[in-house]
């Protein structure tokens, strides 16, 4: 699996976000980790999972379906890309050594039971926000 930057510009001080994509039972399955925010001592950023088929917009049309296959790639997934922060940390030392985290968001309780089940033997956590409770993981 192959992590792809994704830099709109190039003079921008952090890496804006990165993807990994790939078919699973004739379904498309993008991450995309996206940078959201940053303090004094952190930098955060946040998953994106998309499930679907590519219309010709080319945007992905979500189906609903391959839920569990999908969700075991989206968890090997995430590895990759904690693996490629770790590997890569010089991207996130131009504003001088910060902790980078990893927050995701989920749309209903539902996936958020599930999430919590998935990736808490990977060290996520919940964690309040001023936005709202989110499973958060410090990387580096």
């Amino acid at each position: 699996m192959e992590v792809i930057p994704h830099i709109e510009n190039k003079d921008y001080f952090l890496p804006v976000g990165f993807y990994v994509q790939e078919m699973v039972n004739n379904d498309l399955c993008f991450m995309e980790l996206q940078y959201q925010d940053f303090n004094k001592k952190r930098i955060y950023y946040g998953i994106y999972l998309r499930v679907g088929k590519w219309n010709k917009n080319v945007t992905l049309k979500q189906t609903g379906r391959n839920g569990l296959s999908c969700l075991i790639w989206a968890k090997n997934a995430l590895i990759t890309l904690e693996k490629y922060i770790v590997d890569n940390p010089e991207l996130f030392y131009k504003l001088g050594k910060k902790e980078v985290y990893i927050i995701i968001f989920w749309d209903d309780n539902k996936r958020r039971d599930v999430y919590k089940h998935g990736l808490n033997k990977l060290g996520y956590y919940t964690k309040q926000y001023p936005t709202g409770k989110m499973l958060s993981k410090r990387i580096i």
